[in-house]
């Protein structure tokens, strides 16, 4: 970590190697080294590292920049994948975490989590986080800065973590992918006058233009169909059975006023804006008669250079940081005592970020756990696309449950 004392340098190299020590590749949490001290003690000098004042947040994330730099060239072709989502930490009946945030409903109180990971465009395989954020009571406790953020929309606080990841300098040229909850004309509009390139799953309710018509984007998908204009891409693993993935692509017009939405008022203001020429790539997933049992449409700016086939497979691996997310919150498993309980937001993210550097191998890759390394990309890429198609979310599924962490 930069400009910090020796100290504080040897406790944070203490904690990686704590992190790598476990011998099962999923197991949650450090593990303290032989030494006189008991594992309590380790414990405990964990959590001194991450609340002292002087570990700040950009602090704990520089490695992993730096990191992100240095491996971008060697790992990525043309360009450098962000993916980006947000994980809700449930903490229903920990009622000594005084910050928590309403998330779903009034009795599913917790955390909200949004992290920015950097993949690579060849195969998938993940480089550095560049970006952790967390909503408490609070505010927003962001990697991105020292002080704690006022709370806006999700799609509002997504935008300056897209423009930190673009003021990184990195060698190749970013394209953020982002769930069908970044589809938003409003932040479409935005991000193309930055100049900046995304492949976003939209929904199909929207109306664009197509060859002069206007239509909703599902309906844009069933004319495609129509005209036999899918070509089979691949076969993919969906629910143990082998399917077909087939794909087709069209140019469109995204015209529609924007309306966005704010949590301080209900009511949507239209705010009329350029139409904006976007590439439209329709993922199907068929069984052997043409059932189609799952559908994604794409919508993205990328140059059409670069093939549908290729912007569909790294919308597969959009899927992995969801064991990101499952990686994460077993490496923020260090248990605290009861008088520590009660610290959650700025204490956890301090802890996430620290055990996030932890699971980065001493090689510089991220050590995922359970996911199988010798398997093929393409091959978890598809089988990804099978578990989000049918809903399956690890990292909101699991619950930490650990006390001042994440």
């Amino acid at each position: 970590m930069p400009d910090v004392d020796p100290r504080l340098q040897n406790r944070y190299l203490q904690l990686i190697q704590e992190q790598l020590a476990p011998l099962e590749p999923v197991a949650a949490g450090l593990r303290a080294l032989p030494q006189a001290a008991q594992a309590f003690a380790a414990t405990q000098a964990a959590w001194r590292f991450y609340r002292n004042p002087r570990v700040t947040l950009p602090k704990l994330i520089q490695p992993l920049l730096d990191h992100a730099r240095r491996a971008v060239p060697d790992a990525c072709d043309d360009f450098v994948l962000n993916i980006l989502d947000w994980s809700l930490l449930h903490y229903r009946q920990h009622a000594s975490k005084r910050d928590r945030v309403e998330l779903s409903n009034c009795q599913d109180l917790g955390y909200e989590l949004l992290t920015s990971l950097l993949a690579s465009d060849r195969d998938g395989a993940p480089v550095a986080p560049t970006c952790q954020q967390l909503r408490a009571q609070a505010g927003v406790y962001s990697s991105r800065c020292r002080r704690v953020l006022p709370n806006r929309s999700q799609l509002d606080m997504l935008h300056p973590v897209l423009a930190h990841a673009e003021a990184l300098g990195l060698p190749k040229r970013l394209v953020h992918i982002i769930d069908a909850e970044a589809d938003s004309v409003a932040h479409y509009r935005r991000w193309m006058r930055q100049g900046w390139l995304f492949l976003v799953r939209a929904d199909g309710e929207p109306r664009v233009r197509f060859e002069g018509q206007e239509m909703p984007l599902a309906a844009m998908a069933d004319t495609l169909r129509s005209r036999r204009a899918f070509g089979k891409a691949r076969e993919v693993d969906y629910h143990g059975q082998r399917v077909q993935q087939w794909l087709a692509e069209a140019a469109v017009v995204v015209h529609r006023p924007a309306q966005p939405h704010r949590r301080s008022s209900p009511r949507r203001v239209k705010i009329p804006g350029p139409p904006l020429p976007l590439r439209l790539v329709v993922s199907e997933l068929r069984r052997a008669d043409g059932t189609v049992l799952e559908r994604w449409l794409l919508l993205s700016n990328v140059p059409s250079a670069v093939a549908a086939q290729r912007l569909a497979l790294w919308y597969f691996w959009r899927w992995r940081i969801e064991s990101y997310f499952k990686m994460l919150k077993g490496a923020a498993g260090e248990r605290f005592g009861p008088g520590q309980a009660a610290a959650g937001g700025e204490y956890g993210v301090r802890g996430g970020l620290g055990g996030g550097a932890r699971r980065w191998s001493r090689s510089g890759g991220l050590a995922w756990g359970a996911g199988p390394a010798e398997r093929s990309a393409d091959a978890l890429g598809q089988e990804l696309h099978g578990a989000g198609a049918a809903g399956r979310s690890v990292g909101t599924a699991v619950d930490v449950g650990l006390a001042g962490t994440l």
